[in-house]
């Protein structure tokens, strides 16, 4: 069984790592290093980086100058990684963590999972972009008993999308799809329907009753193939998502999966 793993390198702050303004960012701050709370880099200069001061419970999340706060984001979809000091907080006009630009960054490989030959049922549907970031920064995860697509419209307006297209609003395509593979970093899917590659969607995957889970991914290839002796198109699909948690929910759901497979359940 493949065990999972994570590949970091050491590499200089310019260029492809260097994030945008405006981009998401989850920042640590205080002792537990493992709480991220989500903000955006508000400006990035040549020698410090301005992160607005992240909100929860409707509570400012704020360090002192001084202390080392960690940074995880993703440049180009290539996650990355830095500790890095506060040099001081604003309050005025907004509130503001100046923090020191890094001179290196860690740059994050992805991680490589146990895939699982197995056919399950799923469903998905093509999105744009903006659509796709979206969803994949807030809304994937464990979904409520009784979710529903136009849940995800709901969502989406929660999170302050409003997709539009040819002046109409958007309503999810849902296709339905066999798997013939899955693990915690992607999944084979077989379908009648062809993408193309680089296509954006968002899949909805039941391990069990009352257990499904909505993820994001990417197609990296699409290949003909016979299914059913029909006809039929096998995506390769990437999960690509802004939620560790859910990668490790998901690293559960197929261990359990391969277990139950190995009984005959």
């Amino acid at each position: 069984m493949t065990q999972t793993r994570e590949f970091v390198t050491v590499v200089r702050f310019d260029g492809d790592s260097v994030p945008s303004i405006n981009q998401r960012v989850y920042i640590g701050i205080g002792d537990d290093p493992e709480s991220y709370y989500s903000t955006y880099f508000a400006s990035i200069s040549h020698d410090v980086l301005h992160i607005a001061a992240p909100i929860k419970e409707q509570k400012l999340m704020m360090p002192r100058p001084g202390d080392e706060v960690n940074l995880s984001y993703k440049s180009d979809r290539v996650p990355y990684r830095a500790t890095v000091r506060v040099i001081e907080v604003i309050t005025q006009p907004s509130e503001i963590i100046v923090v020191e630009r890094p001179a290196e960054v860690l740059r994050v490989q992805r991680r490589r999972f146990f895939r699982l030959p197995v056919d399950m049922e799923i469903a998905f549907c093509p999105l744009q972009e903006d659509v796709f970031e979206a969803i994949s920064a807030d809304i994937v995860g464990r979904l409520k008993d009784g979710w529903t697509w136009q849940d995800l419209v709901r969502d989406l307006r929660d999170v302050g999308v409003r997709p539009v297209i040819a002046g109409e609003v958007w309503t999810p395509e849902v296709h339905t799809a066999i798997t013939d593979d899955v693990s915690a970093g992607g999944a084979g899917v077989l379908t009648a329907t062809q993408f193309v590659e680089g296509s954006y969607l968002t899949l909805k995957v039941t391990f069990q009753e009352g257990c499904s889970y909505l993820v994001t991914g990417i197609v990296r290839r699409c290949d003909e193939t016979i299914f059913q002796s029909r006809s039929a198109h096998r995506l390769a699909i990437e999960f690509v998502h802004d939620n560790p948690q859910l990668t490790d929910e998901l690293v559960k759901e197929v261990l359990r999966l391969q277990r139950q497979v190995q009984l005959g359940g």
